[in-house]
């Protein structure tokens, strides 16, 4: 896994490390797979395992507190959180990624210094690949 923490005067270092772990991600070409996360906040623990078909959350099931409006997220919308959170100048962003597949085991994004409890991150507990 690579964990890398990321100022903004290290452009690119992120956005490269992420380039390559969405590569792996695409091409081990997994689009139907079981996933259990845990969403890491200033809020009750939140635990939500999602059934994903042809890259497409079809179930969302909560094993903790869960504002029923919340959508369950893909690899895809991990990767796409991380993108917005680099673009967008956050003051770190900590990623892990698994090793040979290349999604996103757990990051953690702090956008601001200045404001308290905003700090975000995602923890994936398992990813089991169907069919």
């Amino acid at each position: 896994p690579t964990a890398t923490p990321t100022e903004p005067s290290e452009p690119g270092s992120t956005s490269s490390d992420l380039d390559q772990a969405e590569a792996r991600w695409e091409a081990a070409d997994i689009a139907d797979y079981d996933m259990t996360y845990r969403e890491v906040c200033f809020c009750p623990e939140i635990r939500i395992m999602v059934t994903v078909r042809d890259g497409q959350v079809t179930e969302t099931v909560s094993l903790g507190e869960l504002d029923p409006d919340r959508p369950g997220r893909t690899v895809e919308t991990l990767f796409a959180e991380l993108r917005q959170a680099i673009d967008e100048g956050a003051v770190s962003v900590n990623v892990e990624y698994h090793p040979d597949l290349g999604y996103p085991t757990a990051y953690f994004i702090d956008f601001s210094e200045q404001i308290a409890d905003e700090e975000f991150g995602i923890t994936v507990e398992s990813l089991t690949p169907v069919g």
